[in-house]
């Protein structure tokens, strides 16, 4: 038997052809992070904006056949007020649902961790952690929730400090850390890291832009058995 992988982590939609002789896969899915807020033109008091929540992650079995070609998809990490990309194999036969928009005008309300959607034949599936709040209450902006990975959820963000939330397992990216000082929102840590919210001080009026969440990732698992041999008896 050959053991076979494809990994794919950058954002879009890809194909897969099926080998000779395989009839199942195992795919894994990490989800792409939701965007940190953002602080929209205008308001001239403080704003700190919540940080995004973490993608998802699911790992399932499918039936495959022999010369057909599967689509499949890495989600993108969410920017500019848009939750996190859904990452799937075959349409819905394997999801991992991308992690939630931070939203609010002047709380910061932070993004929800992600919801996740599983397999046919699942084999694990493990939720993004929640961003952090920002807003006049705390020091900082809001960071972004733990990317959940292959065998535990992402944490969530603390709010009112620095700490992200944490890929805690095995894949899963970190979150954004949230901002001290005005600026845009920093970047999650691939795969699914949520990111983190902008912030701005009275005297700053432009918008200050959401960080962006980190984009998902793929993994297709296959087994090609070795063609049997002949042996002649004399």
């Amino acid at each position: 038997m050959a053991q076979n992988v494809v990994t794919q982590s950058v954002t879009g939609n890809y194909t897969w052809l099926c080998p000779i002789g395989v009839t199942g896969v195992t795919v894994s899915l990490w989800a792409g992070g939701g965007a940190g807020g953002s602080k929209p033109t205008g308001p001239t008091t403080f704003y700190k904006a919540g940080g995004g929540g973490g993608g998802g992650f699911s790992k399932g079995t499918a039936s495959v056949v022999a010369g057909t070609t599967y689509n499949y998809r890495v989600g993108a990490g969410g920017t500019a007020g848009l939750a996190g990309g859904t990452s799937s194999f075959n349409v819905n036969t394997v999801i991992a649902v991308g992690g939630k928009v931070a939203g609010g005008f002047s709380g910061g309300v932070p993004g929800a961790g992600s919801g996740i959607v599983g397999a046919v034949g699942n084999i694990s599936m493990f939720s993004g952690g929640s961003g952090s709040l920002g807003g006049v209450s705390v020091v900082l902006g809001g960071a972004g929730g733990g990317g959940a990975g292959t065998t535990n959820s992402g944490s969530n963000a603390t709010s009112g400090s620095n700490n992200p939330g944490l890929g805690t397992s095995l894949s899963g990216g970190d979150g954004a850390t949230g901002l001290a000082a005005d600026g845009a929102g920093a970047t999650g840590n691939v795969a699914g890291g949520g990111g983190g919210g902008g912030y701005c001080n009275p005297a700053a009026s432009p918008a200050k832009a959401a960080g962006p969440g980190a984009a998902g990732r793929a993994e297709i698992e296959w087994t090609v058995p070795f063609a049997g041999s002949m042996f002649l008896m004399f």
